[in-house]
């Protein structure tokens, strides 16, 4: 028995073959009226158990060979069942004895295309100049089988061909209405269409191939009309029934769609798009389990569907099932490297399973691919934003709001990204943004009051603090930002009872840390300042500020160089794998005369497979101070092959 190839079946929803989309109640078949075997398979067609028809079909054409009208009813209903290789047989049969040759040829040139032996017909049915009827119908299947092998002047010739000789029947008009298609001409083809609509009003072809394209160019009303009428009389209709379930998902009608499929399926129970489609429709339902199920059953035919792994990920992670999902969402990436949906969806994975770096990795790939969307680019910066990469969050966040300008949530967290970075004018505009598209909440006004107060303004500060209100000015943001206002204005005593009233409530407050290590220092407290700077670099490796205080203390001549080499000691050793405190620790001893101490740090397990220009050209510098220059001129052609413009 030939079936459809599985990489055939997700184009059924597209563009089938001329022959697959039609239903067998449009065919001609000139049924003889009887009793028996052909009365009870057309009872079992019109309860759409055609696999019972085909059965008392083969029964009647066993016992009644010579019926070619029997014939050819089996070989119809086989077509619709998929079964090309008896729809091939029967065809020829009903030929054999005498079917119109006109209807039989049709039937036999349709069983070909279905099975996409596109090649074969073309060997097996060289065309014919009479009669006209089996001529046309030679010529059209022709045309349609040029078009499958993508030899389109060809094409076109033998669909003129075709019209020449019979442009009233029906598959002339829709091969011509194809290859207008393949030449990009749509109203040329829906033109075509609506030339065979007008002399038969009911042809199951013409209406599929007319709702679809009504359907591409978003008319759904009108494609739901399309659909409507072919079904009205082609119930059995595979093609009809999804087209216009997935006419009906697209206008949110979602159980008329579940009941079109439901038909389908009880005419082809294996059919791969409809097992498909029922699966999309059990996700949209947060039917997991059964989503999951119907998608298990498609197989290897899974990845034929644009979608199928997309579908298979997302169920599979409403299952919990998290290492299944990845893999589904990484095949579905790999196929569309610029689907913003599967990149998010992997990425959301990655931060399930505590991999944020692997998160802003996908996303950073889809974003330096021009690809991203506004939703890829704001977990992207959410992303390097719990990865302590400021900029790189602010770059992510910019972007997003280049693509969304009036949103004002995006561009509070573009404002949050900047003043990380310590750009204290560009949280200003972008705070000030949001307010104006009326985003304004107490971050926002926060936010303001930090950059001022880095702009040094305390009076703007204090204005925004102001706007805050007493509620407003609770918590530790609100404390931090009481403390830094004070600190300004130097009332150390005040400010300190500040930060250390945030610390008391918050005891993993990086601003309120911050914000006393610099009260300490000015108030010439060095030691509690180190101490202070330590602990934030334990919190966050890649503090900026801590880091480069510390550093700056421990690289001096002052008395207090020892004890902050000391800390950052300390803390490089709890976090070797941060090649910023690496590089710190290592500058600090290169000026202490300290080249292999500074060799080891660089090139310690942890940090061995880091890339980038900065540490490769500090292990350099290493390696040049220890006297080995040949790993010295390694990294050093590292760092230029990472960055081959840089002089």
């Amino acid at each position: 028995m030939r079936r459809i190839p599985p990489a055939a079946a997700p184009r059924l929803l597209r563009a089938l073959p001329l022959a697959l989309a039609l239903s067998a109640a449009s065919l001609p078949l000139a049924l003889p009226s009887m009793a028996g075997p052909l009365e009870r398979a057309q009872e079992a067609r019109a309860r759409g158990n055609l696999r019972e028809a085909q059965i008392e079909l083969r029964n009647l054409v066993r016992d009644k060979p010579e019926d070619a009208a029997a014939h050819a009813a089996l070989a119809a209903v086989s077509l619709d069942l998929g079964d090309t290789e008896l729809a091939e047989r029967e065809a020829r049969a009903a030929l054999e004895h005498g079917h119109d040759a006109a209807a039989a040829t049709a039937l036999l040139l349709r069983s070909y295309l279905t099975s996409n032996r596109a090649e074969a017909l073309l060997r097996d049915f060289p065309q014919v100049e009479t009669p006209k009827p089996v001529a046309a119908q030679v010529a059209a299947a022709r045309a349609q089988a040029l078009l499958i092998l993508g030899r389109k002047d060809e094409a076109a010739q033998s669909a003129t061909l075709a019209r020449q000789i019979a442009p009233d029947v029906p598959e002339v008009g829709i091969v011509a209405s194809n290859v207008a298609l393949m030449q990009g001409d749509r109203a040329a083809a829906e033109a075509a269409l609506d030339a065979v609509l007008a002399s038969h009003p009911d042809n199951a072809d013409a209406l599929l191939r007319k709702g679809g394209l009504q359907y591409e160019r978003r008319d759904l009303q009108a494609a739901l009309a399309s659909f409507d009428r072919l079904l009205q009389g082609a119930p059995n209709s595979v093609a009809g029934r999804l087209r216009r379930a997935e006419t009906l998902i697209q206008l949110q009608e979602d159980a008329r769609a579940r009941a079109d499929v439901d038909v389908a399926l009880k005419v082809m129970p294996t059919n791969a798009p409809a097992i498909y489609m029922r699966a999309l429709l059990g996700l949209r339902a947060k039917d997991w389990a059964g989503a999951d199920s119907d998608l298990q059953k498609l197989g290897p035919a899974l990845g034929n569907f644009p979608n199928g792994y997309l579908l298979q990920a997302t169920a599979k992670q409403a299952l919990g099932q998290k290492a299944q999902a990845e893999d589904a969402a990484s095949r579905h990436l790999a196929r569309n490297p610029d689907d913003p949906r599967g990149a998010r969806l992997l990425a959301v994975l990655a931060l399930e399973d505590k991999r944020p770096r692997d998160a802003a990795a996908v996303l950073a790939t889809l974003a330096g691919r021009g690809k991203a969307d506004v939703e890829s680019l704001e977990l992207l910066g959410t992303v390097q934003s719990m990865l302590n990469r400021p900029r790189e969050a602010a770059m992510a966040f910019e972007k997003a709001a280049e693509l969304a300008p009036k949103n004002a949530a995006i561009l509070n967290r573009l404002a949050a990204a900047r003043l990380a970075m310590g750009d204290a004018a560009g949280t200003e505009e972008a705070a000030n943004r949001a307010v104006a598209l009326g985003g304004e909440t107490p971050a926002t006004r926060q936010m303001l009051a930090f950059a001022a107060l880095a702009q040094g303004d305390a009076s703007a500060a204090e204005a925004e603090m102001n706007r805050l209100g007493a509620e407003g000015r609770k918590g530790e943001t609100g404390a931090v930002l009481d403390g830094t206002l004070l600190t300004l204005r130097m009332d150390l005593p005040a400010a300190r009872a500040a930060f250390e009233g945030a610390l008391r409530d918050h005891p993993n407050s990086i601003p309120a840390r911050m914000g006393l290590a610099r009260v300490a220092t000015l108030q010439d407290k060095p030691e509690e300042a180190e101490r202070l700077l330590g602990e934030v670099l334990k919190q966050e490796p890649g503090h900026a500020e801590a880091m480069t205080q510390l550093t700056t203390i421990a690289a001096g001549d002052g008395p207090r160089a020892a004890a902050a080499r000391a800390v950052l000691e300390q803390v490089q050793a709890a976090h070797p794998e941060e090649p910023l405190l690496a590089m710190a620790l290592s500058a600090v001893q290169m000026r202490a005369n300290e080249p292999a101490k500074a060799v080891a740090v660089l090139d310690a397990e942890p940090l061995r497979a880091k890339g980038g220009v900065a540490l490769a050209l500090a292990r350099s510098r290493a390696h040049a101070a220890a006297g080995d220059w040949k790993r010295a001129e390694e990294a050093a052609r590292l760092a230029l092959a990472e960055a081959p413009s840089s002089a």
